[in-house]
């Protein structure tokens, strides 16, 4: 009686031996297999896909930063001209607190300083916070040598509250100032006329990218022109 030979059992290819051959044909992949081990090479695109997804963080008006819980600053010059919105009573604005981030915000009229009419310009009327870059992206560029290209992957956004009508203009003119530059385009906002006050939430006024991982500061200033400038800043966020 003959006996047929028991064929071994292999496992299925993995996807990685699926494509192995695929890869050592692709130049300039071919030279990465052969100068790296493959799971050092894995490790650094896992290393640059979590570093890509990144992490958003809030900075509110009152409670500040959500990780660090640094605090933005109101003092310019030992003056403070802030309102914090939410239960000021003194305050002609009154947006809804529903809307607002945590409910809460800070405003700033750049001719009145605690609830005083006041003619010192934009002192009193700013508003600054810090915050660290949090991560880099790496672009591989496919050359021959698979040189990698950093880019600096942090950016900043920050979000006010405006009037978008009302009885009375309110203008909003903002300044900038991130790392000592500020070279940044002013942000202007006006109201149409209206029995009541109506507000717009979540108004992005200024937007920057492509900023390192390293500390930087940021300050925002309500600018007097030709009337005066009303600020209600929300929030900022960072990723």
């Amino acid at each position: 009686v003959s006996r047929q030979r028991a064929r071994p059992h292999n496992p299925p290819p993995s996807i990685f031996h699926t494509f192995l051959p695929l890869l050592r044909t692709m130049s300039p992949l071919r030279s990465l297999l052969h100068s790296f081990s493959f799971p050092l090479f894995i490790t650094v695109l896992l290393h640059v896909a979590q570093c890509v997804r990144g992490e958003r963080r809030f900075i509110d008006d009152t409670y500040g930063d959500s990780v660090t819980g640094a605090l933005p600053q109101y003092f310019r010059d030992g003056v403070n001209c802030w309102n914090e919105g939410p239960g000021c009573s003194a305050c002609t604005l009154q947006p809804q607190a529903l809307q607002a981030h945590n409910g809460t915000w800070h405003d700033t009229t750049s001719d009145v300083c605690n609830n005083t009419v006041s003619n010192n310009g934009t002192v009193g009327h700013s508003v600054t916070f810090t915050f660290v870059g949090m991560c880099h992206v790496f672009t591989w560029v496919m050359h021959t040598d698979l040189t990698p290209m950093v880019t600096p992957g942090t950016s900043l956004d920050v979000y006010c509250i405006t009037v978008s009508s009302g009885p009375t203009p309110r203008t909003t003119t903002i300044n900038f100032t991130l790392d000592g530059n500020t070279n940044y385009p002013t942000y202007t906002s006006t109201t149409n006329s209206g029995s009541v006050y109506e507000y717009n939430y979540n108004v992005s006024v200024f937007s920057a990218s492509s900023l390192s991982n390293t500390p930087h500061t940021f300050t925002m200033t309500t600018k007097p022109g030709s009337s005066a400038s009303t600020l209600l800043f929300d929030y900022a966020t960072y990723e």
